[in-house]
């Protein structure tokens, strides 16, 4: 089953999803470097104005549409 498919992932928040449970390394990998992006632009809104985030969102979503869980 692919992640986008699981009824705990949210498509608005993908960064909430257990990633480290995913069946590949490399996956869980890079969405645990997207998520400490989408935490960091979060914690420095101010001066990013959180323009990344919906990107990076956007990323994780695409991983999740390839990925197993």
């Amino acid at each position: 089953m692919k992640v986008k498919d699981c009824c705990n992932f949210n498509p608005q928040f993908p960064e909430l999803y257990p990633w480290g449970s995913v069946d590949s390394i490399l996956a869980a990998n890079i969405s645990n470097d997207i998520i400490n992006h989408i935490h960091h632009d979060l914690h420095n809104s101010k001066t990013v104005e959180r323009i990344n985030v919906p990107g990076l969102r956007l990323a994780l979503n695409i991983l999740a549409s390839h990925t197993e869980a």
